[in-house]
């Protein structure tokens, strides 16, 4: 199901508020990949360079963004960060990503592994109450979505782009889910 925007928060600062530093990581993964409809391999593999900051001669914009090189399309796509919490997200993964490895010129954005991801992310889902954890790395994906369509009010073309689907008929699937769960009252 889609991550709701509330719930993101929330998870994500009980991550942050641990000890551990893989589950930071974790939290400030999980409010990176819930803006920028982020695939989970796509934030695995997200490297300090892939952060195109605003006075980059690479942003296509004018603002910060995102560039996941490996992705589903087989291609580079890019996603612009557009709220300020999320550019200090970002601002944040960089600073703890050089200083976990100091020697390396271009250090993964954030150092948990695939398993350990969904691990931290469950572990949080059950801390906050949820015996068993219904959320799974796509539903920040979806939850993204969902919030930029229903409360922010992205149009179809900007929820399209920012999923970066190869077809815009499967976006439509992330809206319809979000127009049911209106009706439903469940966001």
């Amino acid at each position: 199901p889609p991550l709701p925007w509330t719930l993101a928060l929330l998870f994500a600062k009980n991550l942050l508020e641990s000890c551990h530093p893989a589950d930071v990581d974790a939290g400030l993964a999980l409010l990176l990949a819930h803006h920028v409809y982020a695939r989970g391999g796509e934030i695995d593999e997200a490297r300090v360079r892939d952060v195109v900051k605003k006075n980059d001669p690479r942003v296509e914009a004018g603002g910060t963004q995102i560039v996941f090189p490996s992705t589903k399309a087989q291609r580079p796509q890019a996603v612009s960060v557009d709220e300020r919490m999320i550019e200090d997200v970002v601002c944040l993964a960089v600073e703890r990503a050089k200083g976990r490895e100091p020697s390396s010129s271009n250090p993964k954005l954030f150092c948990f592994g695939k398993a350990g991801f969904l691990k931290r992310f469950k572990g949080a889902q059950v801390r906050m109450g949820y015996p068993i954890p219904i959320f799974v790395r796509h539903s920040a994906r979806h939850g993204g979505a969902t919030k930029d369509f229903s409360l922010k009010g992205r149009s179809e073309i900007e929820i399209s782009t920012r999923l970066r689907h190869a077809d815009p008929k499967t976006s439509k699937i992330y809206l319809q889910d979000t127009a049911a769960m209106a009706l439903l009252g469940d966001i």
